[in-house]
């Protein structure tokens, strides 16, 4: 039985290691809490046992682990322009071990699932080699990390010191290219 009490005290351990005035630590907390929450929300309503519905929600606590250090290295959350926090968290996670920070008991099904779902979530898309239990956690995190994200987005275009780096006048004025328009015109997923 997974202890959500023990995993959130670790959790809040973690995210207490980085300054909480470093611009976007608690923006990245209170992000990761809500994720949480939507994606427990989502694999109840979408029928999934209860252990799996907490597996969700640990993940929704966990995807973003990557963007703290992200953030404190290269006040930043642009990927391109720092590190890839999705591969960072999972270094941190499961190369460096402290996965065990937050699930003390090994159980390699659940961890391979973490992994995967957390080294996807930001991705183009999920890769048609995973499968099964592991590509629907792969998806449940992409969407309820999105749904949050609208919520991020307007909060931080409201506000000039916000991590993204861009204001909402330099968004309005940039030019979409041909190639995004087609893409995004098509109903397809867009490179960036």
């Amino acid at each position: 039985m997974l202890d959500k009490q023990s995993v959130s005290a670790a959790f809040d351990r973690y995210v207490s290691q980085f300054n909480p005035d470093t611009p976007g630590i608690l923006s990245k907390q209170r992000h990761s809490r809500t994720v949480s929450v939507l994606c427990e929300t989502l694999a109840r309503q979408l029928g999934w046992l209860r252990k799996d519905q907490d597996l969700a929600w640990v993940l929704g606590l966990l995807h973003d682990i990557g963007r703290f250090e992200q953030a404190r290295r290269f006040h930043t959350f642009i990927d391109y322009k720092s590190m890839d926090h999705a591969r960072y968290g999972v270094w941190y996670l499961f190369e460096k071990g402290h996965i065990r920070d937050f699930l003390p008991d090994p159980e390699p099904e659940r961890e391979r699932i973490l992994e995967l779902a957390i080294l996807w979530h930001n991705g183009y898309a999920v890769p048609s080699s995973i499968t099964g239990r592991t590509r629907d956690f792969a998806l449940l995190i992409r969407d309820a990390d999105k749904i949050d994200l609208f919520r991020v987005y307007a909060g931080y275009l409201e506000h000039p010191e916000q991590i993204w780096q861009m204001s909402l006048k330099d968004l309005g004025s940039q030019e979409i290219s041909p190639k995004v328009l087609e893409e995004a015109l098509g109903e397809k997923l867009v490179h960036t």
